[in-house]
C-alpha cells in the first residue's frame, strides 16, 4: 500500500495494493476514493475502512489491518 500524496494532514491520493483478495475486485476504488480528503488519524479512517468492509468480502487481511497500513503511510510519498 502506497498514500501517494498527503495535504495538510489529509489524503488526497491513495493506491491501495498488496496479498489479499476482495470480492468484487474493482471496489477497492471505492475505498480509496472514500479515503481521498480524510485526515490520517485513526478514528476517522477506522470508520471508513470499517464500514468498507461490511460491503465486501476480503481474505488475507482484515481491516484492522488496513487501518494500520494506512496510518504507517504517514509522511511516505509516492
Amino acid at each position: 500500500m502506497r498514500c501517494a500524496l498527503m495535504s495538510n494532514g489529509k489524503i488526497r491520493g491513495i493506491k491501495i495494493t498488496g496479498d489479499f483478495f476482495m470480492h468484487p475486485e474493482e471496489r477497492i476504488v471505492d475505498l480509496e476514493q472514500r479515503l481521498i480528503g480524510v485526515p490520517l488519524r485513526k478514528k476517522e479512517i477506522e470508520k471508513i475502512v470499517t464500514d468498507f468492509f461490511e460491503e465486501v468480502v476480503v481474505v488475507g487481511a482484515s481491516a484492522k489491518d488496513f487501518v494500520s497500513l494506512i496510518l504507517k503511510t504517514r509522511g511516505r510519498g509516492a
